[in-house]
């Protein structure tokens, strides 16, 4: 047999290479948040564009019908979600509860009265119920006339008198964001003068006594406004949403303006200007300052479907219930079916 050959030795492996790293993963980027679906009322719910320092041709002593617009927002401004304060519990209505009770008190001891007064004959008698008639009667009157007054002036009616779609308030909220702020300087020249009238008296023999007596009023002379109007304004209020999740929002909208630096020197300016203006007018001079945006309303009844409100939720039925003296059972009921909640316009003057 042949020899034995020894094989043909392998040719050594190549060195051992490490593979190539790979490239790190891009890191874990979260979801974007949840976004409601559009309502089908057509209101503007996309991205709102950043703000540019809008600037007004117009002078001080502008008119406020002549106020600009701008655009509203700024760069970082922040969404104002609807965060209801109260549900389901109001104010107990204290002013208008005193005045309801006082009401129906004097009413009731009026009636008895004057019931007492017609069956009774005898004469002493009579005079005497005739007198407390004669008290009761105009007491029950301002008191009513005063209870009125209360509740014309009350935070329902004003809701009562500005309802809205849940999506109405959004472009009404954008429109206020939009409008330009101003103010009103008003100036009140005045002296006092002294003026004298005639006291009568009786005493208790039922002797009269006639005296003359002093007293002091202030007397107006002149008055002037002037429109401080802004150069350059920015809104930092931010979106409103929310609100069309709840049936019945009651809404008080705050306004807050706030001046900053040159715009704070020219409204100091304006001030002084106007007051050594009318200064020589008379003895005393008083200015008073006030901030508007146009259509600005403090309080606003928004309704998720406007169509399908109760019917007894209306100023109608809560005029006629304040006629006859319940007012506050329907306040309270107004309250139940609620919740509350605020939205606060601001802008900031920048010269």
């Amino acid at each position: 047999s042949a020899p034995f050959a020894p094989s043909t030795p392998s040719a050594p492996s190549a060195p051992f290479a490490p593979s190539t790293p790979s490239a790190p993963s891009a890191p874990f980027a979260p979801s974007a948040p949840f976004a409601p679906s559009a309502p089908s009322a057509p209101y503007y719910a996309g991205p709102y564009p950043p703000s540019v320092p809008y600037s007004s041709p117009l002078a001080s002593s502008a008119l406020p019908s002549e106020l600009p617009s701008a655009p509203v927002g700024q760069q970082g401004e922040q969404t104002q979600y609807f965060r209801p304060d109260r549900t389901g519990e109001g104010t107990l209505h204290l002013c208008s509860l005193f005045f309801s009770v006082v009401c129906w008190g004097l009413c009731v001891c009026l009636a008895v009265w004057s019931i007492l007064l017609a069956y009774e004959t005898d004469i002493p008698t009579r005079k005497h119920y005739t007198t407390v008639v004669a008290i009761l009667g105009p007491l029950a009157g301002v008191s009513y006339l005063v209870y009125i007054v209360e509740t014309c002036c009350s935070g329902t009616t004003q809701f009562l008198l500005n309802p809205m779609q849940s999506f109405s308030v959004f472009s009404f909220t954008d429109r206020l964001r939009k409008n330009a702020p101003f103010y009103l300087l008003d100036v009140r020249c005045w002296h006092t003068e002294t003026r004298t009238r005639t006291v009568t008296t009786t005493d208790s023999d039922g002797t009269e006594h006639t005296t003359t007596e002093t007293y002091e009023v202030d007397v107006t002379t002149y008055t002037e406004t002037e429109t401080f109007v802004p150069i350059s304004w920015r809104d930092v209020s931010g979106p409103l949403d929310g609100v069309q999740f709840f049936p019945i929002v009651k809404l008080s909208l705050i306004k807050n303006i706030e001046l900053c630096g040159s715009a704070k020197r020219r409204f100091d300016a304006a001030c002084s200007s106007i007051v050594r203006r009318n200064q020589h007018r008379d003895d005393h001079i008083a200015l008073t300052t006030t901030s508007h945006i146009p259509e600005f309303q403090n309080r606003i009844l928004a309704f998720r479907d406007l169509d399908k409100r109760p019917c007894c939720l209306g100023c109608g039925v809560f005029v006629l219930c304040s006629l006859l003296l319940l007012s506050w059972p329907y306040r309270l009921w107004f309250d139940r079916i609620c919740v509350r909640g605020e939205y606060t316009i601001r802008k900031i003057i920048d010269a």
